[in-house]
């Protein structure tokens, strides 16, 4: 007797897929991730922010593919603070140290220095649009005022 799996035919595997890659997570890098500038390997969570934010100043003109060093920056103070909040919670905010003193988990002053940090990038950020003028759209109206309520003649 063989010993092992058994074969299975290749028609059955293009039927009904691969079972062993069912289970895979999807990538949630998009390409417009890219063009924003946003790395790879970020939370779900810190990722649909920073594509909110991103998508948000676009919308308000500014160009976002030319801040990509900012949004990348931006990133990853946000993953570290992420990071660092979901330490505390799992081991407490409170930890003893090697001398049996109740001392703040060193993740605190993590948290709190890139949270501060990625706040400081997002408002340099948004002072940004703040000094772009939106373009003028043409309004006929205008132009007949401009001219004294007259219709142009040549």
């Amino acid at each position: 007797m063989a010993r092992g799996r058994l074969k299975t035919s290749d028609s059955k595997n293009k039927l009904h897929g691969n079972p062993g890659r069912r289970k895979r997570k999807k990538q949630s890098f998009t390409a417009s991730d890219d063009r924003f500038g946003i790395p790879k390997g970020l939370s779900e969570i810190i990722r649909r922010e920073v594509r909110q934010f991103a998508n948000s100043l676009k919308e308000k003109g500014l160009a976002v593919e030319n801040h990509r060093s900012d949004f990348r920056l931006y990133c990853e103070h946000l993953q570290n603070a992420y990071d660092a909040n979901q330490t505390i919670k799992k081991e407490g905010m409170i930890v003893v140290d090697e001398r049996g003193l109740s001392r703040k988990h060193p993740a605190n002053q993590i948290f709190k220095d890139n949270s501060v940090e990625a706040m400081r990038i997002k408002r340099d950020i948004e002072r940004l649009v703040k000094d772009i003028e939106p373009p003028e759209k043409d309004n006929p109206l205008k132009e007949f005022m401009n001219r004294g309520g007259r219709p142009y003649k040549v």
